[in-house]
């Protein structure tokens, strides 16, 4: 495959969602104005193959930021519960080597995509008791599922590849709950 077949492939999801994130890092230092950022990003959803989306980006200057280098990863909490209510975490966490999450007739998200592992092995221990626990985990960590469910659910929808060398296990029980680890 030539090098003008690859970029005239259709876009996918991840590439539209990191030219918007150009678009909107160029417009939060001030190098786009905000109806030229807002025309640019519109053109972004309309477009349909990576060369049109490349010409809306190919002016802008090049950044390096990721998600930790924005803010310091504070500290997740040793516990985190939800009892009749809904707990929602993200962004630049430091996961402690221990986790526990419980649920109780309420819902936990924890996005640790962004989240620093402190240790080799973090093990994480959920409860859901008619609640809900949604854990997004980064791409490179591998995923031990040692949890079960009774009249309910825990699954693990991830691959479990050790590229970075971390091990996440996932221990606990679903009591006519819900616990997704994607």
């Amino acid at each position: 495959m030539t090098e003008p077949d690859a970029l005239a492939r259709l876009v996918t999801p991840e590439e539209r969602e990191r030219a918007i994130t150009r678009l909107s890092d160029a417009f939060a230092r001030d190098v786009l104005a905000l109806a030229e950022f807002e025309r640019r990003v519109a053109e972004a959803y309309r477009v349909q193959t990576q060369i049109e989306l490349a010409e809306i980006t190919r002016d802008l200057p090049e950044t390096h930021t990721t998600a930790s280098s924005l803010a310091p990863a504070r500290p997740l909490a040793h516990q985190v519960k939800a009892f009749l209510s809904n707990v929602e975490q993200g962004g630049p966490l430091a996961v402690p080597e221990r986790l526990v999450i419980r649920a109780l007739l309420g819902n936990v998200e924890l996005d640790l995509r962004a989240a620093e592992f402190t240790s080799q092995l973090t093990e994480i221990e959920i409860r859901s008791v008619l609640g809900n626990v949604e854990l997004s985990l980064p791409a490179d960590v591998a995923v031990e599922n040692h949890g079960d469910a009774l009249l309910g659910s825990f699954v693990v929808r991830t691959a479990s590849s050790a590229a970075s060398g971390a091990v996440v296990r996932v221990v606990g029980r679903a009591l006519m709950g819900n616990v997704e680890i994607k």
